[in-house]
């Protein structure tokens, strides 16, 4: 477990669950005004729209998904037939992950117009201290986690992306989907070097005290080496530093990124279910 973590329990309201759905709403908002920024053919666009946003990463990208909704209230139907407007002008099913604490009309809405459920993804949380500051960070052997310089992003992008695909072929929607995370303005990416080599990274986003810890992933060749622990560890560090009081991951339930986060003392706060509906 790693040191300095405080063990007293987060209980779950509205007012966190708040916190924690926009900040990953706002993020979401980053990246489309990236990607819009830096590969503008890609067509990265986002809209506000009922308490929450729509993002547009591209026709079957795990990013182009409504963030937050449901946050200002009952959700209007008007509201639901714009952000389906947005997906549908761009060719895109649309694709809606909702918060069990969100207004309960989100669902309710989502049922009436035919979405399927096609993904569970649960969201953990710890309390950071100025103890985390002082823990101490366990160090693999002959391994090497610091921030990455922006020269370093293609490659580490690269590595990171061989990483989640796991042998798999680069299809379209992950081609540069890491590098444009990676070069947000609110992004800090870390990398990982063992024996000179990238085994691996991971990003950090804080923003209004939370540090919200994403996109981490080692290719298979340094696995067991406690690599991920390692990743983990310095970015919370990190995230105190940048004074935030709470992190937050989110992982597949029975996932390596889920057992990482609970070894650490994250617990599970709720569970986000994903919704899509396409045009045919």
């Amino acid at each position: 477990m790693i040191d300095g973590l405080r063990h007293r329990p987060l209980l779950l309201d509205r007012t966190l669950a708040r916190r924690l759905e926009i900040t990953e709403s706002r993020s979401g908002a980053d990246y489309a005004e990236t990607l819009a920024r830096e590969r503008p053919d890609a067509g990265g666009a986002a809209l506000a729209v009922g308490g929450g946003v729509a993002v547009f990463a591209g026709v079957g990208s795990p990013l182009t998904q409504v963030f937050g909704l449901g946050w200002n209230g009952p959700l209007a139907a008007s509201e639901v037939d714009r952000l389906e407007a947005f997906f549908r002008d761009r060719g895109a099913e649309a694709a809606i992950e909702t918060c069990p604490v969100a207004d309960p009309s989100v669902e309710a809405e989502l049922g009436k117009r035919g979405y399927r459920l096609v993904e569970h993804t649960n969201v953990l949380a710890a309390r950071l201290g100025a103890q985390d500051l002082q823990g101490s960070i366990p160090t693999p052997s002959r391994v090497v986690v610091r921030e990455a310089e922006r020269s370093e992003l293609g490659r580490l992008a690269d590595v990171v992306t061989a990483g989640f695909l796991e042998g798999h072929p680069l299809t379209a929607p992950y081609e540069g989907l890491i590098l444009t995370m990676y070069s947000m303005s609110t992004a800090v990416p870390f990398i990982a070097e063992c024996d000179g080599e990238i085994a691996g990274g991971a990003l950090l986003v804080v923003r209004d005290g939370l540090g919200s810890l994403t996109t981490a992933a080692v290719v298979p060749q340094y696995r067991g080496r406690g690599i991920q622990q390692m990743l983990l560890s310095v970015r919370l560090a990190a995230a105190g530093h940048q004074g935030a009081d709470l992190a937050m991951i989110s992982a597949a339930p029975g996932t390596t990124s889920h057992r990482n986060a609970q070894r650490a003392g994250f617990s599970v706060l709720y569970t986000r279910s994903k919704y899509t509906r396409g045009w045919i």
